[in-house]
């Protein structure tokens, strides 16, 4: 069996000089539950004449080494983050139980207690000795956010069970801590953070000394009334701004010794978890029972303010806003990091599960109450996407008068001028030609560089072939811009196919980035798919500092106003799969390969997105020049051509048909029905051969009137006995100047040219 010496002596074998192994016994709090911890060094008097096997006694190993320093009262060295000096381990705790196995066998395996047959087991991994806290702590973090180790079990200076001491737990049974596996490795912490499958970009780093030296919040003054109220009544002897102030004691009369001074530590003083309370003690024999709830109920009856022993209200004000549309809480430290930052009163209730007495109350009231009763909490009506640059982002957007949450959260990366190898490598693959690709890195870093303006969409076309990577850039922009991409059909971007695409649009908001997986939708008839491109073309406009809002219909909401900020991507395997009209402006269509490469290819891809790949593809954009980049109106790509082609309309093809084959250059509506039908008959078009209506009325539209724009009618003559409008189908200057002159027959002559079939009368006869 490996003993206590032997094991610490392992870990700890590479000291230097100022560094000492500190270990704890823990001593049970009188009248609670909890223990407090002796703290001593591996050079101490007590650790020498120590004999862990032979104590009934919880021993406890700090995986952190100390400077040896004595605490402030100097009774026992110091165990706070200042007095740290060098990590040597990380230990994952309660591995059995609260955790389950990593996927990373251990340095060495501690079970701690055994229950109904289940061992509880510290697994700790030996590494080389640094001092990056902040790492070191994140990575702690992460590894419990994967379920290997208990949340609790965190911290630089965290201690853990030494091999051979009890566990004094009720229900152990003085249970004999011991080593049940040991091998030895050594990590660094990179390649700890490798093996376990970690990147810096999965951590949530953040300032340690500030967290630890204040438990999480850091000290406030002048934020405490009882304070304030002892100094205007002349209670106060003696502040120096230490964490406790020299007050009259009010029992002094009964003190023997003659000496009145007791201490009051006013909230927002002290560190770790003190920093949120309040404290009052004298040290007289008369008052040792007196303790903060007697102070305070004097200080009430002497016109004191009521207030609570523990009040964490000043840092959850600083932390916080409360939405009221939904009852929300938005904790702003948190939002630049990421992770989850938006609560509901029931979640957020549960976080903060104490009862304070805020002044003016007699009684103490749940914490979320006293939050929103406070007129000093932050207020705001309701969210907003609103993306700004990072240095000006503040969470916070006031509007017409009114205070939002902004949603919009800048992308958090540490800059960097690495060049993503796999994301380019793959570009020149997808993207064969040249100028389409630096065409979409163009668009691509523009919406990278310029968040609140839009591009055209982009439309990525490889035809009859699948699974050559495209998808992987919609993975990359989830890795690279989270909260920032959204997915939707074609038929919800082209408003048609079912009720719900049609009405719903919610989808369109929130985001920098919209993704079409697959843009050939089989369900749109062909009808709504030749009336769909006037909301496209709505939908996709692109602009610059965008600030037109859309009506936004969401199904479990109201009916609300927002501005869109989002950059189309689409891909399709269909040469055909959008309706575009000659000169589209909105659209960039390059062309993708039709040939998968190996497996392997794709398995790289893969896991690049667990690197530091997002990172770099983010910095390479950023720093692109774009100084002749049109971001507005995108060039003719053969992809787009042949996309128009394929895609022309039927009143496009029929009245081509009819300006290259109507024998007159003027029509009447019967005639031009008329013609509607020889001509869709001609192109096959057996739909509007015999329903030509509707293209006829189309067509009709576009041929302008033949008298002067401020005239009631347009050129009108008898026909076959009746009045009939004319109109022009080509030379229409010509024919304008001839109705102005009343060239009656020249009209009639024109028409007669028209030398339409007979057969085709009788065909659209009604």
């Amino acid at each position: 069996m490996i003993k206590a010496k032997q094991f610490l002596d392992t870990i700890f074998s590479e000291l230097d000089d100022d560094e000492h192994v500190c270990v704890s016994r823990a001593t049970p709090k009188k009248d609670s539950d909890g223990v407090w911890f002796n703290n001593f060094t591996t050079d101490a008097r007590q650790w020498r004449k120590w004999d862990c096997e032979a104590q009934a006694q919880a021993w406890y190993f700090c995986v952190s080494t100390i400077d040896g320093e004595l605490n402030d009262k100097g009774k026992m060295v110091g165990r706070g983050r200042k007095n740290l000096k060098r990590y040597h381990c990380i230990v994952l705790d309660d591995i059995g139980t609260k955790g389950s196995p990593p996927p990373v066998g251990p340095s060495w395996k501690v079970t701690t207690s055994v229950k109904d047959g289940v061992e509880n087991q510290q697994w700790g991994y030996l590494l080389d000795p640094g001092d990056d806290w902040n790492t070191y702590e994140a990575v702690v973090e992460w590894c419990a956010a994967q379920g290997w180790a208990d949340a609790g079990a965190g911290g630089s200076y965290r201690l853990m069970r030494v091999p051979g001491s009890a566990n004094m737990k009720p229900g152990r049974q003085e249970y004999r801590t011991h080593v049940t596996e040991a091998n030895w490795p050594v990590w660094s912490l990179p390649e700890f953070m490798d093996d376990m499958g970690c990147s810096l970009n999965d951590l949530e780093i953040k300032d340690v000394e500030v967290r630890e030296a204040t438990g999480g919040y850091q000290a406030m003054d002048g934020i405490d009334l009882m304070l304030d109220w002892l100094s205007d009544n002349g209670h106060v002897v003696r502040d120096s701004g230490s964490e406790w102030v020299d007050i009259v004691c009010p029992w002094a009369d009964s003190h023997t010794s003659g000496e009145n001074i007791a201490g009051y530590s006013p909230l927002g003083r002290g560190s770790g978890k003190y920093v949120q309370t309040r404290a009052f003690k004298c040290l007289h024999e008369h008052c040792k029972d007196r303790l903060l709830t007697k102070f305070r109920e004097w200080a009430t009856k002497e016109g004191a303010p009521s207030v609570s022993g523990y009040d964490p209200m000043p840092w959850l004000q600083d932390k916080y806003v409360y939405v009221e549309k939904g009852q929300m809480f938005f904790d702003l430290h948190q939002r630049p990091m990421g992770g989850v930052w938006e609560w509901d009163w029931a979640d957020w209730d549960k976080r903060y599960p104490d009862k304070i007495t805020p002044p003016g109350r007699d009684n103490a009231i749940k914490i979320v109450n006293a939050f929103i009763e406070d007129d000093n909490t932050t207020r705001a009506v309701s969210t907003m996407y609103h993306p700004v640059s990072r240095r000006n982002d503040h969470g916070i957007v006031e509007r017409l008068g009114q205070t939002f949450v902004n949603t919009y959260v800048p992308p958090n990366w540490k800059e960097t001028d690495e060049t993503p190898h796999v994301f380019t490598e793959h570009m020149e693959y997808l993207i064969p030609n040249v100028v389409e690709r630096e065409t979409f890195y163009d668009w691509f870093a523009y919406k990278i560089q310029h968040p609140t303006s839009r591009s055209f969409a982009v439309v990525m076309v490889a035809e009859d072939a699948y699974g050559t990577g495209r998808s992987w850039i919609g993975r990359l922009l989830d890795a690279m811009m989270p909260g920032h991409v959204n997915r939707a059909g074609l038929a919800q971007l082209v408003g048609r196919g079912t009720s719900a695409e049609q009405n719903y649009n919610d989808w369109m908001v929130g985001c920098q980035f919209l993704i079409v997986e697959e843009a050939k939708d089989n369900s749109l008839s062909r009808e709504d798919f030749y009336n769909s491109y006037e909301t496209f073309k709505q939908n996709v406009e692109p602009g610059s500092n965008v600030s037109a809002a859309i009506r936004v219909n969401e199904k479990y909401g109201r009916t609300r106003d927002e501005v869109v900020y989002f950059n189309p991507l689409i891909f399709t395997n269909h040469a055909d799969a959008l309706l575009l009209e000659e000169g589209d402006r909105r659209v960039y269509c390059v062309e993708n390969p039709t040939e998968r490469l190996e497996y392997d290819y794709y398995d790289r891809l893969a896991g690049s997105l667990q690197t530091q790949e997002p990172c770099r593809v983010y910095w390479w954009l950023m720093h692109r020049d774009l100084k002749d980049f049109d971001h507005i109106y995108p060039d003719m790509t053969p992809s787009k051509a042949r996309m128009i082609e394929d895609n022309r309309k039927p009143s496009d093809i029929i009245g081509e048909w009819i300006l290259e084959n109507h024998g007159s250059d003027l029509v009447t509506r019967p005639i031009l029905k008329t013609a509607v039908v020889v001509a869709a008959r001609d192109v096959d078009d057996e739909k509007n051969m015999r329903e030509p209506g509707n293209i006829t009325k189309i067509l009709w539209k576009k041929l302008k009137t033949l008298r002067s724009e401020d005239a009631k009618n347009g050129a009108r003559y008898f026909v076959d006995g009746k009045q009939t409008e004319v109109r022009a189908i080509r030379n229409q200057e010509k024919w304008v100047s001839k109705d102005a002159a009343r060239d009656v027959d020249d009209f009639k002559k024109e028409l007669a040219k028209a030398n339409l079939p007979s057969n085709v009368v009788n065909i659209r006869a009604e």
